[in-house]
């Protein structure tokens, strides 16, 4: 936990010693906790590594190397997160039925053999194993790792659907399989401006369901070898070049990092919601201001305002408020049917929730409208109060 902890500070903050710190502590590990055929110890005290190490070992070390690949790109990471998981699924996960047990196969043999599950002040060894497994296949395009994340999950799913509080890293963990996701490949050459740029964009913020690779044009025979679907991906031009991607599905590539920037920053808000995203338009980081459903009220009673409904097209069709201009949630439409609104009266932008609104009015100011407004919480508040809609087309 300590080695993700400062890999995924170092990575957001850009502090090259909490990465540092991390890569000295993993070296630490593997260089001094593990026996000649690489299985590792649980403990090290006074120059001893001792007692065989436990699936939490195995999932939690595996997972701090993922997140430190995140923060450097070191493809050897990667390739030693992909070692201690084959151990982990090979010894401590039943290939019949997909649960993880606390001990491995080749152990010391036991009257019960224990499988912890419950996420309590620590996680289990199960749900961050989850982590592991899904983020493999994504970084890999391997499928047998999301065989086993499937066949863990499916094994936990009477206890998760009896007591889901129980198993909150279990739940965001699942999310890798349940949600969109997406892969992010940076192709470039180490060092040079360009590329250090794309993988600093790719290194910031929040990256919800979404994983990176590097793969360097100086020096790609490892990760080409991890991970195989990337090995046509070209930099174009002699430039860094980003291809994202969704179930290995890539979308025209692009060199220009606040492209990237502004896809990374729509994930969280459009695409990981299930919305998909045509344009890479640039969002302007601004200020949004909101206004209240009962606000929203007046002003449709009382101003010449244009109200914008964005959702779903399923949903637009069976309920808007009256006299909405509907819009369906892709770029595209906001892109070709927003820019024809009326600059001259106010834009009040509304969504299901009222989440993803500020995203749609953040994008319209980037595009020249200045009185663009949000409505805090959106149709269900407005649902919530009693409020008038209007059924179907």
């Amino acid at each position: 936990m300590t080695i993700s902890a400062l890999a995924e500070a170092g990575r957001v903050l850009g502090t090259t010693e909490y990465i540092t710190g991390a890569r000295r502590a993993a070296d630490f590990i593997l260089t001094t906790m593990r026996d000649k055929n690489g299985r590792l110890f649980r403990r090290y005290r006074q120059g001893e590594a001792a007692i065989c190490a436990f699936s939490e070992d195995y999932a939690f070390f595996a997972r701090s190397l993922l997140d430190l690949y995140s923060a450097d790109f070191d493809s050897q990471r990667l390739a030693q997160a992909i070692e201690l998981a084959k151990v982990l699924r090979q010894f401590f996960q039943d290939p019949e039925n997909g649960r993880l047990y606390d001990t491995s196969e080749d152990g010391e043999k036991l009257l019960i053999r224990p499988s912890s599950t419950f996420d309590g002040a620590m996680p289990s060894a199960s749900s961050i194993a989850l982590d592991v497994f899904a983020r493999l296949f994504l970084l890999t395009g391997d499928t047998s790792w999301q065989t086993s994340a499937d066949q863990l999950l499916q094994s936990l799913s009477s206890e998760l659907a009896r007591y889901p509080a129980g198993y909150t890293q279990l739940l965001q963990s699942s999310n890798w399989l349940l949600q969109p996701t997406r892969e992010v490949v940076i192709v470039g050459t180490s060092g040079e401006a360009s590329t250090e740029e794309m993988l600093s964009v790719a290194r910031s913020g929040s990256l919800q369901q979404t994983v990176v690779i590097f793969k360097p044009l100086d020096d790609s025979a490892e990760i080409i070898c991890l991970a195989p679907f990337v090995k046509h991906m070209q930099a174009l031009n002699g430039s860094a070049t980003a291809y994202v991607c969704q179930n290995f599905t890539c979308r025209e590539p692009l060199t220009d990092p606040a492209e990237l920037q502004a896809i990374l920053a729509l994930l969280p808000g459009w695409i990981a919601a299930g919305y998909p995203i045509v344009r890479t338009d640039k969002i302007p980081d601004v200020e949004v201001r909101k206004i209240s459903t009962s606000e929203l009220a007046a002003k449709l009673a009382n101003e010449p305002i244009i109200l914008v409904d964005i959702n779903l097209e399923s949903d637009l069709r069976k309920f808007h408020i009256d006299h909405a201009k509907r819009i369906p949630i892709t770029m595209d439409e906001l892109h070709l049917r927003g820019l024809t609104l009326d600059r001259n009266r106010q834009i009040v932008v509304i969504c299901l929730k009222g989440n993803r609104a500020p995203t749609a009015v953040r994008y319209l100011i980037g595009k020249g409208f200045e009185n663009v407004v949000a409505v805090d919480g959106g149709v269900q508040q407005w649902l919530l109060e009693g409020r008038p809609v209007k059924q179907g087309d």
